[in-house]
C-alpha cells in the first residue's frame, strides 16, 4: 500500500518500527 506523500529516510525507519511494533504487540 503506497502512502500519499513520501516520508524521509528517519521518518520512514520511524514509520515502520512504529507499525512493526504495533502488530507485534
Amino acid at each position: 500500500r503506497q502512502v500519499l506523500f513520501i516520508p524521509s529516510g528517519t521518518e520512514m525507519v520511524y514509520y515502520i518500527n512504529c507499525c512493526a511494533g504495533l502488530y507485534l504487540v
